[in-house]
């Protein structure tokens, strides 16, 4: 199982659509394959589901954070990966802090 960056990768071949309900309680997410319209891969997330994958903040904190990731709006500061295994795709959101960097030279 690989992971695959969909943050200013273009030659990823899925097509990502992050949709969130009108209630605000209910993230969507679906990739679409761009040459095998066969191959789809569909995850949910609710609150709860996002408090087990230990985020924390609000279901729209996610939802702003996991599109800015996907539409490469802040490469530096936010990336999404993927990966696939049988019939199921994961999806990462890494957060980068602007201070990630200093914690290694408190260490040398």
């Amino acid at each position: 199982m690989t992971t695959v960056s969909i943050t200013s990768n273009s030659s990823q071949p899925f097509l990502f659509s992050v949709t969130m309900d009108s209630s605000k309680k209910r993230i969507k997410i679906q990739a679409k394959n761009k040459l095998q319209s066969d191959k789809q891969y569909y995850s949910e997330y609710t609150e709860d589901s996002l408090k087990k994958i230990g985020f924390y903040q609000s279901v729209k904190g996610f939802y702003n954070r996991l599109k800015m990731a996907i539409e490469s709006k802040s490469p530096d500061e936010l990336r999404a990966y993927y990966k696939i295994s049988s019939d199921s795709m994961k999806v990462i959101l890494e957060e980068i802090s602007k201070f990630d960097d200093d914690l290694d030279s408190l260490f040398d």
